[in-house]
């Protein structure tokens, strides 16, 4: 297996062609036109984590939010939830990033992340989810909480688009669906009703 690391891997490409690389990977794949490894790891620091999530959740962004989205809120500032904004900002004109962080130490190295791979982007700290929830419509959570992130508020949770990243299979009554999520694997949804 080719391991590269951060610096082997940014400023390689641009995030927008990333999200197309991995999507022409998927079209691909689902056609039986190849065969690929389960997982693709990147290093961060001391940690590994898995690259494709971030651009699989762009492509939720992309065919599942409008055009004329221009927020993200993401809650859980580590890497993960910085390059889902990163991607989120390649596919649709994202000026505002919304986040709920619990450690200043890792909302400053969020913001300095999203900064440095998508200039100009204003990025405001939320002071939790609701007030997160309130000012955007397209929600990321990207934490390894055992418990659910978002309040079970059905005023704050109509009409949005949200993408998953977790540990746990976790439900939320007011979507009435279950986020089913694993550690590799993001599930954007939107918040409607399942037919039983």
């Amino acid at each position: 297996m080719l391991v590269l690391s951060e610096h082997d891997l940014i400023g390689l490409l641009p995030p927008i062609q990333i999200v197309a690389a991995v999507e022409a990977a998927l079209h691909a794949q689902e056609s039986g036109r190849i065969v690929a490894p389960k997982r693709l790891h990147m290093q961060w620091d001391r940690n590994t984590l898995f690259a494709i999530p971030g651009a699989v959740g762009a492509l939720g962004v992309k065919y599942g939010t409008r055009r004329e989205t221009f927020s993200v809120g993401i809650v859980g500032c580590g890497i993960q939830g910085a390059w889902q904004a990163i991607f989120a900002c390649a596919v649709r004109p994202i000026r505002e990033v919304f986040c709920v962080s619990r450690s200043t130490v890792k909302f400053e190295k969020f913001a300095t992340t999203v900064n440095r791979h998508a200039p100009g982007i204003r990025i405001t700290q939320c002071h939790d989810a609701s007030e997160l929830l309130a000012r955007t419509a397209l929600v990321v959570t990207a934490t390894t909480s055992a418990e659910p992130v978002l309040p079970d508020e059905s005023n704050l949770l109509v009409n949005k688009h949200s993408s998953v990243l977790a540990r746990l299979v976790r439900r939320c009554k007011s979507f009435r669906i279950p986020f089913i999520v694993s550690p590799a694997y993001s599930q954007s949804i939107r918040s409607m009703p399942v037919k039983r």
